[in-house]
C-alpha cells in the first residue's frame, strides 16, 4: 500500500475535488483524515483515503443520500469489494439506461431528417431516461459543494407533499406579486408579498447568504430547476420586481429591527 501522505490541498488537487467538499466529507463523518505527529499535527490524507472518496463520490452519483452512505460505511459487514461489485452493477445500468436515452434520441433526429413523424414514445424514453439526472445536477450548477450536499439531502429527506406545498406556495407568490406589479415597490401591499417572499426564502436558505446568492441567480433561469420545484411564472421582468420588493422590505426591517 502507498504510505505517502497528502495536504488537504494536495488531495484535493489530486482528487479533482474542491477542499470545501473534503471539509464538508470531514464534518460528515465520511472522511476524516489522519493527524501527522509532531508540530502542529496537520491534517494529512493517505493513498488509501482516494478509495474511500471513490466510494462516496460513486454512492452519491447512484443517488444515495449523505446519512445512507455513513451508515453504509460504517457498517461492521461493510465489504469493500461486495460494494465495488455492486457500484459496477449499478453504474452499467445507469450506461444502459443511457445508451437507451442516446437510441431514441438518433431515432427522433432519423424521423425528422426523413420528414416522418416524430415517435412520441422516443420522446418520452429520452425525458424518462434523464429524469434522475435532472434532480441532482441542478443544485451543482448554482450552489457550492457543501450547500448542494445539504439542500440535496434536504430535498431527498423532504416528503413529496411538502415539496408540492413550497411550489404552491411561491406559484401563489408569483400570481400576487404580478398582480400588484402596477404598484411601486414600496407600496404596502407589495411590501406585505415582500414579507412573504422573505420568510419562503429564509425557509429554504435557514439564513444562509451562499444559498441565497444562488437561489437569486435561479430566479432569472428557472427552466434549471426540475419541475417538482419550477414555479409557473418564468418573467425576468417580474422577477427583477419582486427583488426590489424584497430589498426595500429587509432595507426597513433593518432599519427598525
Amino acid at each position: 500500500m502507498d504510505e505517502t501522505r497528502y495536504h488537504i490541498h494536495e488531495f484535493a488537487r489530486l482528487a479533482g475535488v474542491t477542499v470545501r467538499t473534503l471539509h464538508f466529507y470531514d464534518r460528515a463523518g465520511l472522511l476524516k483524515p489522519a493527524r501527522a505527529s509532531g508540530g502542529a499535527r496537520p491534517r494529512l490524507y493517505a493513498a488509501a483515503d482516494l478509495l474511500r472518496l471513490q466510494q462516496i463520490l460513486t454512492l452519491k452519483y447512484l443517488g444515495f443520500s449523505l446519512r445512507e452512505i455513513h451508515t453504509l460505511l460504517h457498517d461492521p459487514a461493510y465489504d469493500v469489494r461486495d460494494s465495488l461489485r455492486l457500484q459496477k452493477a449499478a453504474i452499467d445500468r445507469r450506461i444502459l439506461q443511457m445508451q437507451h436515452v442516446s437510441y431514441a434520441l438518433a431515432q427522433t433526429l432519423e424521423k425528422l431528417d426523413g420528414g416522418r413523424a416524430i415517435d412520441w414514445q422516443q420522446v418520452i424514453a429520452v425525458v424518462q431516461g434523464l429524469t434522475a439526472a435532472d434532480k441532482a445536477d441542478w443544485l451543482a450548477r448554482y450552489f457550492p459543494p457543501d450547500r448542494a450536499d445539504w439542500l440535496h439531502e434536504r430535498s431527498v429527506q423532504m416528503p413529496p407533499a411538502a415539496v408540492q406545498a413550497g411550489a404552491a406556495a411561491w406559484d401563489d407568490l408569483y400570481a400576487d406579486f404580478r398582480r400588484h406589479s402596477h404598484l411601486p415597490a414600496h407600496d404596502p401591499q407589495v411590501q406585505a408579498l415582500a414579507a412573504q417572499m422573505h420568510t419562503l426564502i429564509v425557509g429554504f436558505t435557514g439564513g444562509d447568504p451562499a444559498l441565497e446568492d444562488g437561489l437569486r441567480a435561479l430566479y432569472h433561469d428557472p427552466a434549471a430547476l426540475p419541475a417538482a420545484y419550477r414555479p409557473a411564472a418564468d418573467d425576468s421582468v417580474l422577477h427583477d420586481f419582486m427583488q426590489q420588493a424584497l430589498t426595500l422590505y429587509r432595507q426597513q426591517k433593518g432599519a427598525t429591527s
